[in-house]
């Protein structure tokens, strides 16, 4: 699995991909730093006039429901539907999916019709997912698992052990810092960067790769900064262009489950 991961990155970092986000102002900045970082071209554009045309200019796209309204939404429906028009993946991320009736009713309308190639989550969302979904499961691997069968999507649950299925193969990733919640936009980013791997490799190896990089850089960044969450968020950013197998190796373990 980690050489499949360095062969993602290789070819994303040579590959210049535009990566289409529609995002949240909090962590957009953020998410277009990251994309350059791994060699992706970032757009950032969320007017519902014009988004389709610029989905279908790029090779994969982020839907990020961070900081929702009517305008994203409609920006969403005509960016996935112009993905699904010329076969490019996308990433839905339900962010603070649990806080609103509204969020669920549009996540709802969205999933079954457009499909997207990964839905990205944090376990509080992923058991609104799974509410929502009609799943019930024991365990977050099971629910990842249930939720990739029902919704015929790869599921990545990022946390303390990431949890990914694409509804045949799962995996639990080990490894990370606690650090990486106390700066805001890394669970955005990880999404981000689950969009410009799909570019360059299957859904399960996109979302090892993004949560792998991801934790990776941040046992890094931690070791470079002590306490200082500012330097370590410079440093998170850093590692992401520099980072390389044996630090992979060093930093996480890949378990793969059945």
């Amino acid at each position: 699995m980690i050489s499949r991961i360095m062969q993602t990155l290789e070819v994303t970092r040579k590959s210049g991909a535009i990566v289409h986000c529609i995002t949240n102002y909090v962590a957009a900045t953020d998410s277009a730093n990251a994309l350059l970082a791994v060699g992706a071209t970032p757009v950032m554009a969320d007017c519902p006039n014009e988004c389709g045309d610029i989905t279908r200019r790029s090779r994969a796209l982020l839907l990020n429901m961070g900081t929702f309204s009517e305008e994203h939404y409609e920006a969403f429906k005509n960016s996935a539907e112009a993905a699904l028009e010329i076969g490019i993946p996308f990433v839905l991320d339900p962010v603070g999916l649990s806080a609103s009736g509204y969020r669920q009713k549009c996540f709802q309308e969205i999933v079954p019709s457009r499909c997207p190639s990964v839905i990205k989550c944090n376990l509080s969302e992923a058991y609104t997912v799974a509410c929502l979904a009609k799943v019930k499961a024991g365990s977050p691997l099971e629910m990842c698992q249930k939720i990739a069968c029902k919704l015929d999507s790869a599921v990545m649950i990022t946390g303390s052990d990431d949890y990914i299925s694409d509804g045949f193969n799962s995996c639990i990733l080990h490894g990370g810092t606690a650090k990486l919640t106390k700066v805001t936009g890394t669970g955005c980013v990880t999404g981000a960067l689950t969009a410009a791997f799909l570019s360059a490799a299957d859904r399960l190896t996109a979302c090892i790769t993004a949560a792998a990089l991801m934790k990776t850089c941040g046992v890094i960044a931690e070791e470079k900064s002590g306490n200082a969450l500012q330097t370590f968020r410079t440093k998170l950013y850093d590692g992401l262009s520099e980072v390389g197998e044996n630090e992979i190796r060093r930093c996480i373990e890949i378990e793969s489950v059945k």
